[in-house]
């Protein structure tokens, strides 16, 4: 668990969805309005976008370690483990900042933001199963405006918990703990 290093500003990638429309003879602009205010045909066989795809639900939280102390947030109660332990066992006061919650459906990324104006983005890859244990494959992004300060792929437990720390705040440092699971469907 680093320091955030700071790299070049990132370049800005938009997805749009470009719908083009064509005619090879004389278009009736005045029908053009009622016909798009008329709902699609269906087709039954036609499966919804996400039908299928697998879902992962990732508990995101912000968490404030300070050096010196002895408090320890009830809401931290289940990474008390994992934070009284090394290497986050020279910080002796643990508080939960924020809790956000994102549903992650398979390649497409989640947003969340961190104190001190950061961003960052979680992706769902894939699902990895291994002698019986399921874990997730995740990408893991975090901001600061345009500057990515970290970009790594991790592979945790299904239900387990990643932190990540190194950031400094209020005269201690940020840990971010990321929990997540495959969706039940």
């Amino acid at each position: 668990m680093g320091k955030f290093v700071k790299s070049s500003p990132l370049a800005h990638f938009l997805r749009t969805g470009l719908v083009i429309l064509a005619s090879a003879g004389a278009v009736d602009w005045h029908a053009l309005p009622a016909a798009m205010a008329q709902p699609a045909p269906s087709t039954p066989a036609a499966a919804k976008p996400d039908e299928g795809r697998e879902t992962a639900r990732c508990l995101v939280r912000s968490i404030h370690a300070l050096p010196d102390g002895a408090a320890f947030d009830a809401q931290l109660e289940p990474l008390k483990a994992q934070l009284k332990n090394p290497p986050l066992s020279a910080w002796k006061s643990f508080r939960q900042l924020d809790k956000q919650e994102l549903t992650l459906p398979q390649k497409e990324p989640g947003s969340f933001t961190f104190p001190g104006d950061h961003r960052g983005t979680l992706q769902f890859l894939e699902k990895v199963e291994k002698d019986g244990k399921l874990r997730l494959r995740l990408r893991l992004e975090l901001f600061d405006g345009a500057a990515k300060l970290l970009s790594t792929t991790v592979l945790i437990d299904n239900g387990g918990t990643l932190l990540q720390a190194g950031t400094k705040h209020s005269g201690g440092m940020l840990v971010l703990g990321f929990t997540c699971q495959m969706k039940k469907p």
